[in-house]
């Protein structure tokens, strides 16, 4: 079976009604439940049991649940969201990762969007304004910051991570890259995240 696109709206401040869980390797996000009464549930699309693979044309197929779900509930009043369909064994594939580490250094001219850096939340890259620099795979929006030379992330808040992030730093930051993809379960099709705004399903 094909991923499929959800597309939910909700009135006011009330949450889409989404409950995501981890994968059992711990790699990416699975719907776990839809709550009663909810956008979600008016919305009768979303399948228990299927792998989310992006919200709004965000790639999140690898990305920490907490990070996936709150790009869900920052997204106003509706969200769109792309599943790949349990029946067919994708929404907890085995799948052989590793923690891709790096370096960046980070110039005056770059803006980026910070959000996290609480006790439940890692701190992570919410948004980049330059396209041409995502690019070149060097940031990616989803990415986990794990140091603001000369701090760890571990010990940065938001707040003074922002303050942190004005002048010309140099950040560590970790995703998670696939090494190896089971063709078997995805039919032949391979998920390509490209630069951060953008998700493609090739054959």
């Amino acid at each position: 079976m094909d991923p499929y696109c959800v597309t939910i709206s909700r009135k006011g401040k009330e949450n889409f009604g989404i409950v995501l869980k981890s994968t059992s390797q711990g790699i990416g996000s699975i719907l776990e439940r839809v709550v009663k009464g909810s956008a979600a549930d008016q919305c009768c699309e979303c399948r228990i049991g299927d792998r989310l693979l992006a919200v709004n044309n965000l790639n999140v197929l690898y990305l920490d649940v907490r990070i996936a779900a709150f790009f869900i509930e920052t997204s106003g009043n509706s969200v769109t969201l792309m599943f790949w369909p349990s029946e067919r064994g994708a929404s907890d594939t085995p799948v052989s990762m590793q923690w891709e580490e790096s370096l960046v250094n980070v110039e005056l001219h770059l803006e980026l969007s910070i959000a996290g850096g609480s006790k439940n939340m890692p701190l992570f890259i919410r948004g980049i304004a330059f396209p041409e620099y995502m690019k070149k795979g060097k940031l990616l929006v989803g990415d986990i910051i794990t140091e603001i030379k000369p701090k760890t992330a571990e010990i940065v808040t938001l707040a003074s991570g922002v303050k942190l992030l004005k002048g010309h730093v140099t950040l560590r930051v970790k995703r998670r890259r696939c090494r190896e993809l089971t063709s078997s379960v995805y039919s032949g099709r391979t998920m390509h995240r490209t630069y951060p705004y953008s998700i493609t399903v090739s054959r």
